[in-house]
């Protein structure tokens, strides 16, 4: 008799806690915590999908995000990556040692070109001096994760408007400037 009695206490208990329904507050916050650090990590990763703005700086988020995802490559890989730019066909590449020893000719396969909008005026990379002009220009991402200070001349071929890319060695952004900066300008 003494079991019948827990037996229905216990079903009685059940009947009682099964008619509610909803989420406690702490499940609630979990939930938010879990969504935000979702969209923490994501949201930076769409920033090249940018639905306003001009078309030259949508278009220069494809080369934005290729050197920032260079210099954590670099850094995960253990391999040093080349950016090669040439500034006459207005085209950049990736290249790196392991490339070489798979197959030679991987590297300038692979050329990406600038965006229509813009077109390269010239590079300069810290410690390079403007007497040594070239065509092509190497940008070093280090697998110790530094790159080379380097700064990208561009000019938007409807405007007219000089635009610099300032590459930072050890900051993981790109700084674009909309006015012709050189080394010395910027300090």
């Amino acid at each position: 008799m003494l079991i019948l009695k827990v037996g229905s206490w216990i079903s009685s208990f059940n009947s009682k806690h099964q008619s509610k329904s909803g989420f406690t507050l702490i499940e609630l916050i979990v939930v938010i915590a879990l969504l935000g650090s979702l969209l923490f990590m994501i949201l930076p990763k769409f920033r090249a999908f940018t639905l306003f703005g001009d078309d030259s700086q949508r278009e220069l988020n494809v080369l934005i995000n290729t050197i920032k995802e260079l210099k954590k490559r670099a850094v995960s890989d253990g391999v040093d990556y080349m950016l090669n730019i040439d500034t006459l066909k207005s085209e950049f590449w990736i290249s790196s040692e392991h490339f070489k020893k798979m197959d030679k000719n991987i590297d300038k396969a692979n050329k990406i070109p600038f965006p229509q909008s813009v077109y390269v005026v010239g590079v300069e990379i810290y410690g390079l001096s403007n007497s040594q002009l070239q065509d092509e220009y190497s940008i070093r991402f280090s697998r110790y994760g530094y790159c080379d200070k380097a700064i990208i001349h561009l000019k938007n071929r409807e405007t007219r408007e000089d635009m610099t890319m300032i590459i930072e060695p050890f900051l993981n952004s790109v700084e674009i400037v909309k006015k012709y900066l050189s080394f010395a300008q910027c300090g």
